[in-house]
């Protein structure tokens, strides 16, 4: 339920907060990669059913993957009908989330 939702999510924060500033980084950089993941995710599905970029619900997500993924395109080859930058791009947040978490 959403009450036990808020509940669990005012723990965190709270829990977030008692262990000082390397955790509130530690924490907000796990939700950018959740947040980022998530958007990622969303990019791949809709465009499968041909949704585009254009829409107002793509125009987010494309604005929050953008960065990551147009990068990656330039590098890769093509591979005909298939588009692996969005795969390769979360394996280079995924990198990138963890040499951050190891930083902190």
């Amino acid at each position: 339920s959403v009450l036990q939702w808020l509940v669990a999510v005012a723990a965190y924060l709270q829990g977030t907060a008692a262990g000082g500033p390397r955790a509130v980084l530690r924490s907000l950089v796990a939700i950018a990669y959740d947040v980022l993941f998530f958007a990622l995710l969303a990019r791949v599905v809709l465009s499968w059913f041909g949704i585009g970029r254009y829409t107002r619900w793509m125009r987010p997500v494309y604005w929050l993957t953008d960065w990551l993924v147009e990068p990656v395109r330039r590098v890769l080859p093509p591979f005909g009908a298939f588009d692996f930058s969005p795969l390769a791009a979360l394996l280079v947040l995924w990198l990138l989330q963890r040499i951050l978490l190891a930083i902190l």
